[in-house]
């Protein structure tokens, strides 16, 4: 049988907190020992494999290096930018009005 894990252990090994490695028992796969918790280092390593995302390719990664206007949802608020908001409605709406 292979070498059992402490949760103190698998943290070390994945450089997280002993917390963290206990809140993730489930999704990895525990074995209880009356009180105690251990990890197979196989259900270890098939979890870190499930875990893993491939790179991302060149040509599908934005990498212009002008700056993205920010979107609608997270532009900074001003007077300026109300007024604009306010003409772009009413242009919609007297568009609107004129296609009755």
């Amino acid at each position: 049988m292979e070498r059992l894990l402490t949760a103190s252990e698998l943290a070390e090994w994945l450089s997280i907190s002993e917390r963290k490695a206990y809140s993730m028992k489930r999704e990895i796969g525990f074995i209880k020992l009356g009180g105690n918790v251990r990890f197979e280092q196989s259900a270890i390593e098939a979890y870190l494999k499930k875990c893993r995302q491939p790179p991302v390719q060149p040509e599908t990664h934005y990498t212009s290096n002008v700056p993205r206007p920010p979107s609608r949802r997270h532009r900074k608020v001003t007077a300026e930018t109300i007024c604009q908001l306010l003409n772009e409605q009413k242009v919609e709406r007297d568009k609107q009005n004129n296609q009755k």
